[in-house]
C-alpha cells in the first residue's frame, strides 16, 4: 500500500510539472507586462513571474498556517498527557488506599 501511495504521488507530481512546463513555455506566458497595485507601479517583468510569485505566496501561507496548526495540536496533546498523569497518579493513589484499607479491615477480623 506504501509503495502504491509513493507511485501515485510521483505520477502526480510529474503530471502537475509536465503541465506547467508546457505551460510557461507558451508565448503568452513570456510577454513582459506591468502591474499597477493600487498607486504602485512594478516593472516589467514576464507574465510566468507573476503566476510563479502567486504560487510561491500562496505556499508560504499555506506553510505557516500548517505549522501553527501543528504546533497547537501538539500543545493540546502535551496538555492532554499531563492530565492523563495526573489522573493515572490519582487512580493509583486511591487503589493503593482502598487495598490498605481492605487490608486493614482483614486484620481486624482476624
Amino acid at each position: 500500500m506504501r509503495l502504491f501511495s509513493w507511485i501515485f504521488t510521483f505520477i502526480i507530481a510529474l503530471f502537475i510539472a509536465l503541465v506547467l512546463v508546457l505551460t510557461f513555455t507558451q508565448q503568452e506566458f513570456k510577454t513582459t507586462v506591468g502591474a499597477q497595485i493600487i498607486t504602485y507601479k512594478t516593472q516589467q517583468m514576464p507574465v510566468y513571474l507573476y503566476v510563479a510569485g502567486a504560487f510561491a505566496f500562496g505556499l508560504l501561507l499555506g506553510i505557516i498556517q500548517g505549522l501553527f496548526s501543528f504546533f497547537r495540536a501538539k500543545a493540546e496533546i502535551a496538555r492532554k498527557n499531563k492530565t492523563i498523569g495526573e489522573l493515572e497518579q490519582k487512580v493509583l493513589y486511591l487503589e493503593t488506599k482502598v487495598l490498605d484499607e481492605h487490608l486493614f479491615k482483614e486484620q481486624i477480623q482476624l
